[in-house]
């Protein structure tokens, strides 16, 4: 019976002391109107309209080019420049808000081009 309450109150724990869920969600698809890079944190930012935005971000004319390594960061890089000098629409997944000069914004896990 003790065991039972202590893992209650360990689980109890755990589930109300756990961060904020995000709703991630498709970004829809869109032409892109500017891609740009940033210095500092090698951070990529894509302006363009019609970007979903499941995790109600201050603004949604951007999204972030959030990737797990230098690597698949610069492949979503090409992917957005792609469909920019293409003329072809991006789409791809979405999961939270991150920081940025105009305010917080769609971070992309995810992209992918579009017809």
């Amino acid at each position: 019976m003790v065991n039972r309450i202590n893992i209650f109150v360990v689980s109890a724990y755990v589930l109300l002391s756990a961060a904020p869920a995000q709703a991630a969600g498709d970004a829809g698809t869109f032409y892109i109107t500017e891609v740009s890079v940033e210095g500092g944190g090698a951070t990529v930012y894509v302006r363009a309209t019609g970007i979903s935005n499941p995790d109600s971000c201050s603004s949604s004319t951007r999204m972030s080019l959030v990737a797990i390594n230098s690597e698949i960061q610069d492949r979503m890089l090409a992917t957005a420049l792609t469909a920019k000098a293409s003329g072809k629409r991006l789409g791809g997944w979405l999961n939270g808000c991150v920081s940025s000069p105009w305010g917080t914004i769609p971070q992309a896990v995810n992209v992918s081009l579009r017809d």
